[in-house]
């Protein structure tokens, strides 16, 4: 009992008063995760072809927020970290000089290969001149680059007879043969990229925003989010699968910041001496406590602290010790305990967003429902993140 307060104590001090930076954080994260580099997907696509408005449906970003997160990597391109630079789940290369004269992809390709994924070429339905495009990919294949491409054919409604017509339901566009019901013309420049941009998957989406009166505004994003779930390595799907299909725009932002500090947390317990790790995974909760906090728009401090300390009770302790020993299991020891780790702060990370949104709706939080929810997605966090643990494991 006394080791078990020693813990509680411990992460108190760090949510109340933190002391590790995000950069030593993000140094030893990346110590931990070298064999497993964040994946990055390269956005090749003229101006106005629609990365941008991917990158925010994709992310649930609004342009503001994307164009301050967005930082320069080569002369002509730009990364975005999702869902934040310090734990990263996804990264996006979004090449904006496409098409302008003195653009060489040479730059973008050395950063590129780093940490080749996805490469996704953008193209605008109606635009037939695609040849930056099929440059670009060019010398992608001559560097030796061989990671998969999705092409992403976007603005389907300027291909649509008149501003009258609406989008087909249910999505066609992933059938063979396409409906006689699609326009004519879209279907001929959609043919006719696909001739001229060789990729290995296509998809065709339409981005809108709501004053443009198309419906629904992400027309498409199921069919992209599964190519993507499918190109990414093993354990991403599990990890993505769910954040585009929750309906609170609270938790769509939250379940990302809950995913990354549960990985983060997993593989930096993946160290196989006992304890030694233990600090930093008491950072990193203690940071996501101050992000879903943020996020939520409600304080952090005792009162609240101590009341959700007092509602998951002992077993959650319990669970945080007792994973150190399972360190010793011959062979699967510390990966059983990375998952161990992973999934309480997968799980904690689930009790916050439901206690700091039930705050800002002005209700109050009820202990016997935050017990439930703690105990389901402690089982939900390790059926999601163990086969990327798994991973980085090997």
């Amino acid at each position: 009992m006394t080791g078990l307060r020693d813990h509680w104590n411990r992460l108190s001090t760090a949510v109340l008063r933190p002391e590790i930076s995000d950069e030593e954080l993000r140094q030893r994260l990346n110590q931990a995760t070298e064999p497993q580099p964040v994946p990055m997907i390269w956005l090749l696509g003229k101006a106005q072809a629609g990365k941008t408005s991917i990158i925010r449906t994709l992310t649930g970003r609004d342009d503001a927020e994307i164009g301050n997160r967005f930082r320069p990597c080569t002369r002509h391109s730009r990364i975005y970290e999702f869902p934040d630079a310090t734990l990263p789940l996804l990264r996006f290369l979004d090449t904006r000089g496409l098409g302008e004269v003195d653009y060489c992809a040479a730059e973008d390709i050395a950063q590129f290969s780093r940490s080749s994924q996805i490469i996704m070429p953008v193209m605008a339905a109606m635009d037939a001149d695609q040849s930056p495009v099929c440059n670009a990919l060019a010398q992608a294949n001559q560097a030796g680059i061989n990671a998969p491409s999705l092409g992403v054919q976007t603005t389907l409604h300027q291909g649509y007879p008149d501003g009258e017509f609406e989008h087909i339901q249910p999505y066609p566009y992933d059938q063979s043969p396409w409906p006689s019901s699609l326009p004519t013309d879209l279907v001929r420049a959609l043919k006719a990229q696909r001739q001229a941009v060789r990729c290995d998957h296509y998809v065709a989406v339409d981005f809108t925003r709501p004053e443009d009166g198309y419906q629904p505004v992400d027309y498409g994003v199921d069919a992209l989010w599964t190519a993507l779930e499918n190109l990414l390595p093993q354990g991403y799907r599990p990890l993505l699968a769910e954040i585009h299909q929750l309906d609170d725009v609270y938790a769509r932002r939250a379940e990302p910041a809950i995913i990354t500090h549960a990985l983060a947390a997993g593989s930096l317990d993946m160290l196989p001496v006992p304890g030694v790790a233990l600090p930093l995974v008491i950072s990193v909760q203690a940071r996501l406590c101050h992000t879903l906090a943020r996020l939520y728009g409600q304080p952090l401090n005792t009162r609240n602290w101590t009341e959700i300390g007092a509602a998951l009770g002992m077993g959650f302790l319990a669970r945080l010790s007792g994973r150190q020993l399972i360190k010793f299991v011959p062979v699967y020891g510390p990966l059983l305990a990375a998952v161990t780790t992973g999934a309480s702060t997968y799980a904690l990370g689930k009790v916050l967003s439901y206690y700091f949104g039930t705050l800002r709706q002005g209700a109050s939080p009820d202990a016997a429902a935050i017990r439930r929810l703690y105990a389901r997605e402690l089982t939900h966090g390790r059926e999601r993140l163990r086969h990327h643990l798994g991973r980085q494991s090997r």
